[in-house]
């Protein structure tokens, strides 16, 4: 599940934003055997994005794609991408654990393609509930947030991405449950734990009937 990629800002917080990463990956990085399968998938890494913004590390989370294309993302975004650094409530550069997820359209006609892979950059959802009843009939309601974390992990301030006074109690429960995935400290260069920036998804969504 996933929702589009956006510029998260919040009073003094602005999250890493991607840098064209429509051309980060090219039909020549999918895998043979991909490529035979005719795959298709989502894939969901968190990469550290320094003050600068460069990655210097990628992790897969999770992949719906039994071939290496994890193995390539992650290899392809250390090459290639390129961010808007993220900023902290001073709005200083910052280092930021930047979630993202890469759906990848099946390579059924690869040989005859040109340019940029079909690639779409979405925002995982990282907090999924479900709730009795949403305004106006809506069947999901989906909150994005920003969090500064400390050197273990902890979030020191959470504030949503485009406060909005109708949704307010929304989006104190949606830090509420970000404090609850917070576990690992984010790591500089040097593998040495730094205050950091954090972004979640979460979505509300009601009981199908």
């Amino acid at each position: 599940m996933g929702v589009s990629s956006g510029l998260v800002i919040a009073a003094g917080m602005i999250a890493a934003t991607p840098i064209d990463p429509v051309h980060w990956l090219t039909w020549d990085d999918y895998p043979r055997e991909a490529k035979i399968l005719a795959n298709g998938g989502v894939i969901n890494a968190s990469i550290m994005v320094s003050p600068q913004g460069k990655p210097i590390r990628c992790e897969v989370k999770h992949s719906t794609d039994s071939s290496k294309m994890g193995m390539i993302l992650c290899r392809t975004l250390m090459s290639k991408a390129k961010f808007e650094p993220a900023r902290n409530m001073r709005g200083e550069p910052a280092y930021m654990a930047y979630n993202m997820g890469v759906t990848f359209q099946r390579a059924l006609d690869y040989r005859s393609k040109q340019g940029p892979a079909p690639l779409q950059i979405i925002t995982p959802v990282d907090i999924a509930l479900d709730v009795a009843h949403l305004p106006d009939g809506m069947k999901q309601k989906i909150i994005r947030i920003v969090a500064q974390t400390d050197e273990s992990g902890n979030i020191i301030e959470c504030i949503p991405s485009t406060p909005d006074p109708a949704s307010a109690k929304f989006e104190a429960v949606a830090c509420a449950q970000a404090k609850g995935l917070v576990a690992d400290p984010a790591l500089d260069e040097n593998g040495k734990p730094v205050t950091a920036l954090r972004s979640w998804a979460a979505v509300f969504r009601t009981a199908a009937k």
